[in-house]
This record gives C-alpha cells, structure tokens and sequence, in this order.
C-alpha cells in the first residue's frame, strides 16, 4: 500500500513541478509557424489535393493530385512534389474494411531553384539557434534596415561585427515592439526581417 501511495505522490510532484508528463510530445518546427518563412522561390499559397480512393499506391494518387493541381494554379516549374515545402499528409481508409485508402496533400510548391537544404530547414525547431547562411542573412537584412534609415543611428564603437549586429537587433526589436528577452536571434527575427524588407 506504501508503495501505492509514493508512486502517486512521485507522479504528482512530476505533473506539480513541469516534469516529463508536461514536456510538449512534438517542437514547433518553423513549418508549424502561422506564416511559415518560405525561400525565395516558393509560393506563399498552400495548395491541397486528395486523390482518389485506391488499394494500390494511394499516396502516389494523392501526390499526382497535388502536382496537377499545383501545375494548374503555378505552372510546371512549382508541379513537382519533391520541390514541395511543409507537407501535411493524411491518409484515411474509405468507408467499410477493404474499400481503400485516400490521400490528401498539402504543402507549399517551389521551383527547382530551391535546394534541399533550405526545404529541410523548415522542419527545425523553431528555438533552434539560426545556422551560418540565416546569421549572414540576419546581418545583411539589418544593416539594409540601418542603411535605410528604418532604425537610428546605432552608437558603437570599438564593436565587433557580432556586438553591432546585436545592438542593431535589440533596437529593431524595440522598434516593433517585439520583446528583447536577451536570446540570440531566431527565426521570428528573420522572418520580421524578410517581410518588413520585401527579402
């Protein structure tokens, strides 16, 4: 009975103090954000398409369907789902047992001129640290935004380009009335960025 007894305690201080039952079963991934933060080279409207219902190779039916819907709406270059970002599959089965399978795709199309890498990094987390290529990008968006006069003069000097880039960042954030909880730049940064600038 003891033994009982300190389980559901154990188990009630987890839930009390945040422990394992409250972790989050999946990490917002950046694919998950309202407006995802789309490569240059995407289109920027979601296209979904079921196929038919099949036995045999339902998800390439519901693949064909995408594609010939993202060919009808953008055009050959944005029809092949491999070029696809931020797929959402579901696949259900019809009706009574044995009928089949329908699967329905939603996604973004892009053209070739996106590369995997960049598809792959809409799956991160979106409090992942941002990798070299987005931090360069983050620096060329915020001095453009300090070049056009979007932000005051930024005093710093003796700076290294990391401190400056900071500053600038912490005076953008004041600027849109975005919290500056002291954390590195993130993707919501970036994505600020690309839309306030048109990048």
């Amino acid at each position: 009975m003891d033994s009982i007894r300190f389980r559901l305690l154990k188990i009630t201080a987890i839930v009390l103090l945040g422990g394992p039952l409250c972790a989050p079963l999946h990490a917002q991934t950046r694919c998950s954000l309202p407006e995802p933060p789309l490569p240059a080279g995407c289109q920027r409207e979601r296209i979904q398409a079921s196929g038919k219902i099949a036995w045999f190779r339902p998800h390439q039916i519901g693949k064909a369907a995408w594609e010939a819907q993202a060919k009808t709406r953008f055009g050959e270059r944005f029809a092949d789902f491999k070029q696809a970002a931020c797929v959402h599959e579901e696949c259900v089965k019809a009706g009574e047992v044995g009928v089949g399978t329908r699967c329905t795709y939603s996604a973004f199309p892009c053209s070739p001129d996106v590369t995997p890498a960049q598809l792959n990094a809409l799956n991160k987390d979106v409090n992942a640290p941002l990798d070299d290529s987005e931090m360069k990008e983050l620096a060329d968006l915020l001095n453009k935004a300090a070049a056009q006069k979007l932000l005051k003069d930024v005093a710093c000097k003796n700076c290294s380009a990391e401190q400056r880039r900071d500053k600038v960042l912490k005076a953008w954030r004041r600027l849109h009335n975005l919290p500056d909880d002291g954390k590195a730049a993130g993707i919501a940064d970036l994505d600020m960025l690309r839309r306030r600038l048109g990048a």
